[in-house]
């Protein structure tokens, strides 16, 4: 089953809905992205902060966990190329 990512729609204010999402590998939550919040003083949100979840203990050391990306696209792209490195390394299918 491939990677599969479902917006929470999570609603801030009348006028904004999250755009946050989950990653999803059947229906196994594998991984999380949200917007950081704005710098104190205003402004507009930094980047979009990925992490993937359940793998921190059993993986290579090259294989990262989390990071900041600058759209919401690069950080679905590059949590699902850290996850899929997981699963070549674990031996594992999605499926399973």
């Amino acid at each position: 089953m491939p990677l599969k990512f479902r917006e929470t729609g999570l609603v801030l204010s009348p006028h904004e809905i999250r755009k946050d999402c989950t990653a999803c590998s059947g229906e196994w939550a594998v991984g999380y992205i949200y917007r950081e919040a704005p710098e104190e003083g205003g402004g507009e949100p930094r980047t979009w902060f990925w992490s993937l979840h359940g793998v921190v203990l059993t993986r290579p050391v090259e294989l990262h966990t989390d990071g900041h990306e600058p759209t919401l696209e690069m950080a679905k792209a590059r949590l699902k190329r850290n996850w899929d490195r997981w699963l070549e390394w674990s031996e594992r299918t999605e499926a399973e």
